[in-house]
């Protein structure tokens, strides 16, 4: 299920903003210790694969998403296509943040199957 609005509110809040001149590396493909997960705000980045330009990554979109994962190797090298901006957070937040929605929903449907089997 999605996540709510409070829940949203607080992944936003977590989030801080990076600011990336044009051929700053942000992600190293290959690198194992990646700690932050990023959304474009502004400008675009280039994703190279093996040192090779693969596409462009521009507004709302994502990357840096391995980090999600518990031991993520970065798939590709990402850099700034001239100014850009990003909406940044470690990865752990991420995992810590969908692991408490999890809590809370599972919470809720234990206490609706016990409401059920109260009722009966």
């Amino acid at each position: 299920e999605d996540f709510n609005v409070d829940a949203l509110d607080a992944l936003i809040e977590a989030m801080e903003v990076y600011e990336f001149e044009d051929g700053v590396e942000v992600v190293h493909q290959g690198d194992t210790d990646g700690t932050h997960f990023f959304v474009v705000a502004g400008g675009e980045f280039l994703v190279l694969k093996d040192g090779k330009p693969r596409c462009t990554i521009s507004p709302s979109n994502c990357f840096g998403e391995s980090v999600l994962l518990l031991f993520g190797e970065r798939n590709a090298t990402v850099c700034a296509s001239g100014r850009a901006t990003a909406y940044g957070m470690e990865g752990m937040t991420v995992r810590d943040m969908l692991q408490e929605h999890y809590e809370q929903r599972r919470k809720f449907v234990m206490q609706a199957v016990d409401d059920v089997l109260d009722s009966e």
